[in-house]
């Protein structure tokens, strides 16, 4: 189970928890449960908490288009995408639309909103994302976040979204921006995933990959790789076609965007990630490739 769990400590006072609980055995026990609680700030962080590149703020807020943020389980995937969405709490009238599994930030406690925003929980409000997307349109969101693009119905609910006029916000598990695309794609029959991957690309704004390191001096950073998807890239990545697409996606994040090696190099050479996690991320990205 994976829900979030509020502690009210006094009128105004109040933390919050992501928390999963899984069922199994342990030494101790044959039957047991454990729990794990992940302590969640009471306001999303801003853009400069983040240290959001400059792009990211720039393109990240666009009026309509798909915004994707991959990575690996607890590489702030969530955390990003709250930070985006109190954004455009802050600056636009936009009526705001979340569907996540489970709700983690409370946007209601965000102080100075310009916007509306409602949140909706899926397996508590709803039963999976497939039924938020075919259900978010009657709702006349401006702006909609899907926690996550898992399943076929879902990825296609997101590109009819983002090309009806809404800007769409959502995750996926992949190794980099060049995977992601594919990856989504990979959810449909083999003689129809070109054409996902060209209603993909038309719908992208923005694509980011992200990881977690620790810092020397405790604490966690985030490494980032990005590919803003304007018109010239979109031309390039349709002419590419299925067989080299993931090739001229990778040329593209050299050229065009930023590599997560290049944003790893940057921030050891600030002293910002220890050796020893440079090293690592250095080998496996060498592998990845």
């Amino acid at each position: 189970m994976n829900f979030r769990y509020i502690v009210r400590v006094r009128r105004g006072v109040r933390y919050g928890f992501r928390t999963e609980v899984v069922a199994g055995a342990s030494a101790r026990a044959d039957m047991g449960i454990k729990l794990r609680f992940r302590a969640i700030p009471e306001q999303p962080p801003t853009f400069d908490e983040l240290a959001f590149e400059d792009d990211i703020r720039e393109y990240g807020m666009p009026p309509f288009g798909l915004i994707l943020i991959s990575g690996p389980t607890g590489s702030g995937k969530s955390t990003s995408l709250a930070s985006i969405i109190r954004h455009r709490l802050e600056h636009a009238r936009e009526n705001i639309q979340t569907f996540e599994d489970p709700i983690e930030f409370d946007f209601e406690a965000v102080k100075k909103k310009l916007g509306l925003v409602f949140q909706t929980a899926i397996g508590l409000n709803l039963t999976s994302f497939a039924q938020a997307v075919a259900e978010v349109l009657r709702m006349a969101p401006d702006v909609i976040l899907i926690g996550e693009a898992r399943d076929r119905a879902t990825i296609e609910g997101l590109v009819r979204a983002a090309i009806t006029g809404h800007a769409v916000y959502s995750t996926t598990h992949t190794n980099s921006v060049a995977m992601t695309i594919p990856r989504m794609a990979d959810e449909f029959p083999e003689d129809s995933r070109w054409a996902m991957t060209v209603n993909l690309i038309d719908a992208m704004r923005l694509c980011v990959h992200q990881r977690l390191v620790r810092r020397p001096e405790g604490g966690q950073i985030a490494l980032r790789e990005y590919l803003v998807f304007d018109d010239d890239v979109r031309r390039q990545l349709y002419e590419a076609g299925p067989d080299h697409y993931i090739a001229e996606t990778r040329r593209l994040v050299e050229t065009r965007g930023q590599p997560l090696m290049q944003d790893a190099e940057s921030k050891y050479q600030q002293g910002h990630i220890e050796e020893r996690d440079y090293l690592r991320l250095k080998a496996s990205l060498g592998s990845e490739h």
